[in-house]
C-alpha cells in the first residue's frame, strides 16, 4: 500500500513537472514569437507566417496532449515506442523552430523534417517488410538480457507500459 502511494506521488510529480517545464516553455516561446513578430514587426507579417504559426500551435497542442496523456496513464517522458517518442521529438523540434524563426523566415522550413521522417518510418516499417525475403525471427529465438526480461515481464503485466 505504501509502495503504491509512492508510485502515485512520483507519477503526479512527473505530470506537474511536465506541465511546469514543457507547458511553460510552449507558452513562453509562442507568446514571445507573437509579441515580437506580430507586435513589433507587424509590417513584415505575411499570410505564410499565419499558416506556419497556426500549424505550429496545432502541432504543439497535439504533441503536448499525447505526451501528457501518456504521463497520466503512468508512462514516462522517456518511454520508447508508441506515440510518446515521436510526439516528444516533434514537440522539441517545433519549439526550436518557432524560437529561431524570429531570426529568419527560412527557419520555418525545418518543419519539413516531420513529414520526411514520417514517410521514412512508413516506408521502412510497412512497405519495405513486404518486399523483404528474409524469414521473420521468432521471439523465442532471441536471447534477452536480465534487464530486458524484467522490462518485458513488466510490459506484459501492465499492458505495454
Amino acid at each position: 500500500h505504501v509502495m503504491a502511494n509512492q508510485a502515485a506521488k512520483k507519477a503526479e510529480q512527473r505530470i506537474k513537472d511536465f506541465r511546469l517545464y514543457h507547458g511553460g516553455a510552449i507558452l513562453a516561446v509562442l507568446a514571445f514569437y507573437a509579441l515580437i513578430k506580430f507586435g513589433l514587426f507587424y509590417s513584415t507579417w505575411e499570410r505564410f507566417h499565419t499558416y506556419a504559426f497556426s500549424a505550429s500551435v496545432a502541432g504543439l497542442y497535439t504533441c503536448y496532449s499525447i505526451v501528457y496523456s501518456n504521463l497520466e496513464s503512468g508512462g514516462l517522458l522517456e518511454d520508447k515506442g508508441g506515440w510518446t517518442e515521436p510526439c516528444r521529438d516533434m514537440l522539441y523540434l517545433i519549439l526550436f523552430t518557432v524560437a529561431i524563426a524570429l531570426a529568419s523566415d527560412s527557419c520555418w522550413y525545418l518543419l519539413v523534417i516531420i513529414p520526411i521522417v514520417a514517410v521514412y518510418k512508413v516506408f521502412t516499417g510497412l512497405i519495405l517488410p513486404y518486399f523483404s525475403s528474409s524469414e521473420p525471427v521468432e521471439e523465442g529465438d532471441v536471447q534477452l538480457s536480465k534487464t530486458q526480461q524484467k522490462k518485458q515481464k513488466r510490459a506484459e503485466k501492465f499492458g505495454g507500459r
